[in-house]
């Protein structure tokens, strides 16, 4: 594989699980387990706007309308997330993914 298809594939994996049309497990059980943003912590706006850019430069801009709408959705006009976090003293887990929510009052868990 060459670098240009590593860095596509890893751009396409972030997309689709940002976009939530993947999930974090489902791309790290295919054998093409890479992505363009870090998996294990919170995306941030700069993560997301790097990855625009780059489906910018291919012409990819149905992707780019996307992931701007997803950060509309996510975060604030500073950049920081609008999510609402669990207040639950003992939050309730019954399916784990990239934004888990809490099934008592289904608010995002965050690390």
């Amino acid at each position: 594989m060459t670098e240009q298809q590593k860095i596509h594939i890893a751009m396409t994996n972030s997309f689709n699980v940002l976009t939530g049309k993947s999930s974090i497990e489902d791309v790290f059980n295919s054998d093409i387990p890479m992505f363009s943003h870090t998996i294990d912590e919170e995306p941030n706006q700069d993560n997301i706007l790097f990855i625009i850019r780059y489906f910018e430069k291919i012409d990819m801009f149905e992707n780019c309308l996307e992931l701007k709408q997803y950060i509309d959705n996510t975060f604030d006009e500073e950049g920081n997330l609008k999510a609402k976090i669990c207040p639950c003293p003992y939050p309730e887990v019954k399916e784990y993914s990239f934004n888990t929510k809490c099934n008592i009052c289904n608010q995002r868990l965050r690390y």
